[in-house]
């Protein structure tokens, strides 16, 4: 019996010692606008697609207007956030769309210019 419990702590350390630690994921997602265009003319209710990926796994997509979050957000694939005009005045508008990984990574894609026109 003695010998029994002689082999249980290096079996113990052994165990232990084989832990993996994981890395914290760093990498960003990718984002990129795919519709409509820059320089387009909207009007009423815009329908602005985005393809975006991530090593790991994208958690959503956010429609930004001239810098501020419109709360519009979309998460499944593919991507299409509805960006209502009607409580904006006609004008020029810069539109992102800023992916979030699971990890709590985001990344903002290359701004599109929107002329919003009644």
């Amino acid at each position: 019996m003695k010998k029994t419990l002689l082999l249980i702590p290096p079996l113990f350390f052994l165990f232990v010692g084989c832990e993996e630690t994981t890395e914290p994921d760093t990498v960003k997602p990718t984002v990129t606008i795919t519709s409509p265009q820059s320089d387009s003319t909207v009007s009423e209710v815009v329908s602005i697609t985005c393809m975006s990926s991530d090593d790991v796994d994208v958690e959503k997509v956010e429609l930004w207007v001239n810098g501020v979050s419109t709360g519009v957000t979309d998460d499944n694939e593919p991507y299409s956030l509805e960006w209502n005009t009607t409580t904006y005045d006609e004008g020029s508008y810069t539109i992102i769309v800023r992916s979030y990984d699971t990890s709590g990574n985001t990344t903002d894609s290359e701004p599109i210019t929107l002329t919003l026109y009644r």
